[in-house]
């Protein structure tokens, strides 16, 4: 026999059924599915910037900062956090203008990205 779910079309957040369906969004339910870290904005910066990443499951996460030779500036955060969107707000003034890594692990995943200090 003919199985209707066999024809449905999904396409990010929104389904159609070919048999004449809606077209849905989920956005208020919607979760991560992956931990990802985003390059922060405005990248370079003076002295303010944000970094946003997305935890798919609640757990401890630590962001470090290392300058260009790879030793650690500084911890910037190291706390529990609950699954979903998350921002930090990064103030370099007290830095010396140059080109820095943001490191965060999160259950167990590493995520590095490069940002520059302009002052």
């Amino acid at each position: 026999g003919y199985e209707d779910y066999m024809n449905r079309v999904y396409v990010g957040i929104y389904s159609n059924d070919a048999g004449g369906g809606t077209v849905g969004n989920d956005a208020d339910n919607l979760s991560p599915t992956q931990f990802t870290l985003q390059q922060n904005y405005p990248n370079p910066f003076n002295p303010i910037t944000q970094i946003k990443y997305d935890l798919d499951t609640p757990g401890e996460v630590v962001m470090d900062l290392f300058d260009i030779r790879g030793a650690k500036v500084k911890t910037l955060v190291n706390e529990s956090h609950s699954a979903g969107s998350h921002e930090f707000t990064f103030d370099g003034s007290k830095l010396a203008s140059g080109v820095y890594f943001y490191s965060m692990t999160a259950n167990g995943i590493n995520k590095t990205r490069k940002l520059v200090l302009m002052k």
